[in-house]
Protein backbone atom coordinates (compact mmCIF):
# COMPACT_ATOMS: atom_id res chain seq x y z
CA UNK A 1 0.00 0.00 0.00
CA UNK A 2 1.12 3.23 -1.01
CA UNK A 3 -0.06 6.47 0.78
CA UNK A 4 0.90 10.18 -0.14
CA UNK A 5 -0.40 13.07 2.23
CA UNK A 6 -0.35 16.55 0.60
CA UNK A 7 -0.65 19.68 3.46
CA UNK A 8 -1.92 22.97 2.06
CA UNK A 9 -1.46 25.09 5.28
CA UNK A 10 -2.92 27.98 3.82
CA UNK A 11 -6.07 26.43 2.79
CA UNK A 12 -6.48 24.18 5.84
CA UNK A 13 -6.95 20.94 3.13
CA UNK A 14 -4.99 17.75 3.26
CA UNK A 15 -5.09 15.52 0.31
CA UNK A 16 -4.82 11.82 0.92
CA UNK A 17 -4.12 9.66 -1.80
CA UNK A 18 -3.89 5.83 -1.32
CA UNK A 19 -3.05 2.84 -3.87
CA UNK A 20 -2.61 -0.49 -3.73
CA UNK A 21 -2.05 -2.45 -7.19
CA UNK A 22 -4.09 -1.20 -9.65
CA UNK A 23 -6.39 0.70 -7.17
CA UNK A 24 -6.14 3.84 -6.14
CA UNK A 25 -8.66 6.37 -4.03
CA UNK A 26 -7.79 10.12 -2.66
CA UNK A 27 -9.56 12.15 -0.50
CA UNK A 28 -9.67 15.94 0.32
CA UNK A 29 -10.04 17.27 3.99
CA UNK A 30 -10.76 20.27 5.17
CA UNK A 31 -9.69 21.80 9.01
CA UNK A 32 -11.76 24.22 10.77
CA UNK A 33 -11.32 25.72 14.04
CA UNK A 34 -13.29 25.00 16.96
CA UNK A 35 -15.29 28.68 16.54
CA UNK A 36 -16.25 27.92 12.81
CA UNK A 37 -17.21 24.54 13.84
CA UNK A 38 -19.83 25.84 15.95
CA UNK A 39 -21.07 28.86 14.15
CA UNK A 40 -21.76 26.19 10.88
CA UNK A 41 -23.19 23.67 13.64
CA UNK A 42 -25.87 26.80 14.78
CA UNK A 43 -26.40 27.92 11.30
CA UNK A 44 -27.62 24.61 10.71
CA UNK A 45 -30.40 24.61 13.30
CA UNK A 46 -28.08 22.25 16.04
CA UNK A 47 -27.09 23.06 19.24
CA UNK A 48 -24.07 21.58 20.58
CA UNK A 49 -24.67 19.37 23.32
CA UNK A 50 -20.61 18.33 24.44
CA UNK A 51 -17.64 19.00 22.70
CA UNK A 52 -14.73 16.71 23.63
CA UNK A 53 -10.85 16.16 22.81
CA UNK A 54 -11.43 12.76 21.64
CA UNK A 55 -13.85 9.49 21.37
CA UNK A 56 -13.13 8.82 25.54
CA UNK A 57 -14.79 12.30 26.17
CA UNK A 58 -11.70 13.55 27.34
CA UNK A 59 -11.76 17.10 27.80
CA UNK A 60 -11.33 19.35 24.71
CA UNK A 61 -8.42 21.65 25.62
CA UNK A 62 -7.70 23.22 22.16
CA UNK A 63 -5.42 22.01 19.19
CA UNK A 64 -6.52 18.47 19.58
CA UNK A 65 -9.10 16.38 17.54
CA UNK A 66 -12.59 18.03 18.13
CA UNK A 67 -15.56 15.37 18.80
CA UNK A 68 -18.71 17.33 18.66
CA UNK A 69 -22.37 16.09 19.99
CA UNK A 70 -25.03 18.01 18.68
CA UNK A 71 -29.05 17.56 19.29
CA UNK A 72 -31.32 19.69 16.87
CA UNK A 73 -32.08 22.81 18.79
CA UNK A 74 -35.56 23.64 20.47
CA UNK A 75 -35.55 27.40 19.48
CA UNK A 76 -33.74 26.53 16.10
CA UNK A 77 -34.32 29.83 12.94
CA UNK A 78 -36.55 27.89 11.54
CA UNK A 79 -38.71 27.19 14.22
CA UNK A 80 -38.70 30.92 14.93
CA UNK A 81 -39.36 31.85 11.50
CA UNK A 82 -42.62 29.83 11.28
CA UNK A 83 -43.76 31.06 14.68
CA UNK A 84 -43.53 34.60 13.24
CA UNK A 85 -45.41 33.26 10.39
CA UNK A 86 -48.25 31.57 12.36
CA UNK A 87 -48.24 34.53 14.95
CA UNK A 88 -48.76 37.18 11.98
CA UNK A 89 -51.71 35.20 10.18
CA UNK A 90 -53.33 34.41 13.53
CA UNK A 91 -53.08 38.36 14.60
CA UNK A 92 -54.65 38.88 10.98
CA UNK A 93 -57.06 36.44 11.26
CA UNK A 94 -57.75 37.59 14.66
CA UNK A 95 -58.12 41.48 13.62
CA UNK A 96 -61.00 39.61 10.42
CA UNK A 97 -63.15 38.71 12.96
CA UNK A 98 -63.65 41.34 15.44
CA UNK A 99 -63.89 43.63 12.22
CA UNK A 100 -67.02 41.22 11.27
CA UNK A 101 -68.41 41.05 14.70
CA UNK A 102 -68.80 44.54 14.74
Amino acid sequence: IFERADWDESSRTLRLSVRSGDAAAAMELHWLSAIEWRRLIEEAGFEVAALYGWFDRRPYRGGEDMIWVCRAAEDSAMEKRSAASSAASGSEILQEGIESST
